[in-house]
Parts: structure tokens; C-alpha cells; sequence
């Protein structure tokens, strides 16, 4: 007889409870409550999994509810706080100076031999590609496993033209042509597609139509208002005057390309997928 392992079997237990309609419906309402209550502390002590949510678990000691709903309670505001949008910003504006740097050590050469001035200016240029290579790929593999893990896909708006805003006789300072021009666009953008596709993960590259206005436009529809020249402490920031907000005008335009790029998503998508799909519900990498 030959002896196997035994495959592995997963057991479900089910409890039948009897119960009256006027107390289940206080019980769900407490319930409600107390999963509103568990998610403000959720986001007041940054926390969106269990174990940093054992003192609200302790807390719920004296209520007068079964223990299998308090667990519940404290699993669904878990799963609530997870799913809720949030933006990470990753900062890659070393990759300017390090080219500014470069661009200053090249000047300050002084060799009257041109021949091995450019020699040595394409040794430190080299270098500065190499770094700005290192950079991007470190930042375009967190954004594809993110996408990943969080069964996501990626809204990515089209920057072509930048070359043309920013070139000579537009009346902008030579710093500020080479500072907008450094930005390695193109670059970043042949690293996440080749990611992307070995990952699985589906790209919307949205079209200058779909991204027109997303600084400058809410997610609630109304046109935000730019801050008055003496006011610095909001920098970077529009006024939105229907919601009584401030918010930073690259966080605004991530939220709302993500917003069209998910809609772009759902219309090539038969309804009934895109219906579940607008509705908040994860699928496979390529899909949510």
C-alpha cells in the first residue's frame, strides 16, 4: 500500500442563533456604531490592522454585546480603513540636482585642451546617468509592486510635449529650461511599461483630453481657486470653496487621474464586470 501525504482540508463551523426582529435590529444598529467608532480610532492612532487596535478591543469590554461581534466590528474597520484611497508620494527630485551638480562641475573645468575636457565631462555625465538609472528603477519597482499587492492598475498621464513648453524663446530662464528638462520622463516611462508587463499589471495611458485640468479640478467637480500671492504657508496648494478644503495640487491630480483612469478601465470592461468594478470590488492584477 503506498502511504501519501493526506491533502490539507479546511473546516467550516456554522452556528444557528435564534433571535427577535426588535433585538437584532438594535444589535446591528450598536454594531454600526461601534464599527464608525473603531475606524475614527483607527485613523487617529494610524493604525489599520488588528493588533494596533487592541486597546478599542478592550475598550468595548463593558458593552453588552457577544464577543464574536466585537471581533467582527474590529475586522470590518480594518478592512474599511484598508480600502479607503490613499496617496503615497515618492520623491525623485534628487535626480534634478544631481544633474544641476553635474552641470556645475562640468562648467567649472578650466583645461585648454577641448579633447580631454569632453573626456572627463562624459565620465561625470555617465556617472550622473548611472544614479539617476538607479533611482528610477528603485521608484518604478515600488509603484509595479504596490500595484501587485494591492491588485491594482495604473493611470499614467501622457507628458509628452514637455520639450516644446520649455525650450528657448518661451521666455523662461535658462535654470529653469534645464531644470524641467532634466526630469527623465521617457526613461521612467519605458521602465514601468517592461515592469508592468512582467508583472502583469495593466497600464491606462490616459490621453491630454482625459487629464486636462486634473490639477486645478476637485474630486467633487468644483474648479479650485489658486492662493493669494503673500499667502507661502500654502505653497502648492488650491482652495476648494464647495468643500472648505486646502489640498496639494499633485495629491489633487493623482486622486482625479486615478478616478478617470478607473473609468477608462470599466468602459472597456462588459457591464456587468464594469458595474462590480465602479463598485469598490478587487479582481485579479490586471483587472482591479
Amino acid at each position: 500500500m503506498a502511504h501519501g501525504r493526506l491533502p490539507a482540508m479546511r473546516a467550516t463551523k456554522s452556528v444557528s442563533q435564534l433571535h427577535r426582529s426588535e433585538v437584532s435590529k438594535g444589535l446591528l444598529q450598536s454594531c454600526l456604531t461601534l464599527t464608525y467608532n473603531a475606524m475614527e480610532y483607527g485613523e487617529d492612532n494610524h493604525t489599520d490592522d488588528r493588533r494596533g487596535m487592541k486597546e478599542f478591543y478592550r475598550s468595548l469590554k463593558g458593552v453588552d454585546i457577544p464577543s464574536c461581534y466585537k471581533v467582527a466590528i474590529v475586522t470590518r474597520a480594518c478592512a474599511i480603513l484598508k480600502s479607503r484611497e490613499k496617496v503615497v508620494q515618492i520623491g525623485v527630485s534628487r535626480i534634478v540636482k544631481i544633474s544641476q551638480m553635474t552641470r556645475e562641475i562640468v562648467a567649472s573645468f578650466k583645461r585648454d585642451d577641448v579633447r580631454i575636457r569632453r573626456q572627463i565631462s562624459s565620465k561625470y555625465w555617465k556617472r550622473s546617468d548611472h544614479r539617476t538609472d538607479q533611482m528610477l528603477h528603485a521608484a518604478t519597482n515600488y509603484i509595479v509592486e504596490s500595484a501587485v499587492k494591492d491588485h491594482a492598475a495604473l493611470a499614467v498621464e501622457e507628458l509628452t510635449g514637455i520639450n516644446r513648453m520649455c525650450r528657448r524663446g518661451n521666455g523662461q530662464g535658462a535654470d529653469y529650461r534645464f531644470r524641467m528638462n532634466s526630469w527623465p520622463h521617457w526613461k521612467a516611462w519605458n521602465m514601468l511599461q517592461y515592469r508592468s508587463a512582467w508583472k502583469s499589471v495593466t497600464v491606462v495611458q490616459l490621453t491630454r483630453s482625459e487629464t486636462r485640468g486634473s490639477s486645478t479640478t476637485h474630486t467633487c467637480g468644483e474648479r479650485l481657486r489658486n492662493p493669494a500671492r503673500d499667502d507661502v504657508g500654502h505653497r502648492r496648494m488650491l482652495w476648494c470653496a464647495k468643500c472648505k478644503v486646502w489640498v496639494d495640487r499633485d495629491v489633487n491630480a493623482a486622486m482625479v487621474l486615478s478616478e478617470r483612469g478607473l473609468a477608462r478601465l470599466a468602459s472597456s470592461l462588459p457591464r456587468s464586470r464594469a458595474r462590480k468594478l465602479l463598485a469598490g470590488e478587487k479582481g485579479p492584477a490586471g483587472e482591479a
